[in-house]
């Protein structure tokens, strides 16, 4: 598993760096914010990435308890795909060590991954 630090973006520009991911999934530092997560699928079949909730359920004001959703994305062959995390909602999705889990279904050859916390 490899850990993925998000590039924090600027008025001045930054240069975000797509990254190879890890077979056994990867994880990204949150380190408050907004933050977006993409992908490249550079392989030659469908990826299916998935960012699972830490915790299962959670309270909506005015109507009581709510099952946090899985985050999944099938991105065919040559595409691109992306998930934002609103500072608001990302609490659901952070683990004890402080970072966002992904994991991959469909083998993840050639995927290409990077985060920008807005």
């Amino acid at each position: 598993m490899a850990t993925i630090a998000p590039k924090v973006l600027s008025i001045a520009g930054a240069i975000a760096a797509f990254a190879a991911s890890a077979p056994a999934g990867d994880e990204v530092t949150y380190g408050g914010g907004d933050l977006l997560i993409e992908f490249r699928n550079g392989h030659n079949a469908s990826i299916t990435v998935n960012i699972a909730p830490t915790k299962t359920t959670g309270v909506a004001p005015g109507a009581g308890p709510v099952a946090i959703p899985t985050r999944s994305l099938a991105i065919a062959a040559g595409a691109d795909g992306a998930f934002i995390l609103k500072s608001s909602e990302i609490s659901s999705y952070v683990n004890a060590n402080g970072r966002v889990p992904i994991t991959y279904t469909g083998g993840n050859v050639a995927m290409l991954v990077r985060a920008i916390r807005l």
